[in-house]
């Protein structure tokens, strides 16, 4: 934060869906959190840094390949691979959703 200026830069494809009703929510919101009238500036442009949402599906890609790894070393999925030549069907592990 610059004084009272914040500045969000958003991808091409958010910055459609951002609104100026959001934008003014927006701007509500951080003011009553900082107690202070804030200036608020919202542009379109790529980032240096992944954004929250790349970050939560790298992560959540992550904990797919990690599941879909620890699953195929359990002891249960060797047997039944060895016995019945079982496989693992792609894409059929899913994250459990809290």
């Amino acid at each position: 934060m610059d004084g009272t200026k914040l500045q969000f830069i958003f991808r091409e494809s958010t910055q459609r869906k951002f609104t100026p009703a959001h934008q003014s929510q927006l701007k509500k919101i951080i003011g009553e959190h900082f107690g202070e009238p804030i200036e608020l500036s919202i542009a379109a442009g790529e980032t240096e840094q992944e954004t929250p949402a790349e970050y939560g599906q790298r992560r959540d890609q992550q904990r797919l390949i990690d599941a879909e790894k620890q699953i195929m070393q359990s002891p249960l999925a060797q047997k039944l691979i060895a016995e019945f030549d079982a496989r693992l069907i792609p894409d059929s592990v899913a994250l459990a959703t809290e």
